[in-house]
């Protein structure tokens, strides 16, 4: 699946658009996320491009115990 992606930061002149090329797995995954989280799927991508991890709170809260 091909996806455009528009991502940048605040100190970037604009923002930069990308053409990616996601794995079927890949697509599911990014799919369960967004219905899990509500985000829209370029968001998920612009996350996870800039190092971001997407998890559950409570997954989060048992990781730091």
């Amino acid at each position: 699946m091909r996806f455009n992606v528009i991502y940048g930061d605040w100190m970037s002149k604009g923002k930069k658009q990308v053409t990616i090329l996601l794995d079927g797995e890949l697509v599911k995954e990014l799919e369960r996320l967004r219905d899990e989280t509500g985000l829209p799927l370029s968001k998920i991508i612009e996350l996870k491009l800039k190092g971001y991890e997407i998890v559950k709170r409570e997954d989060r809260e048992k990781k730091l115990s």
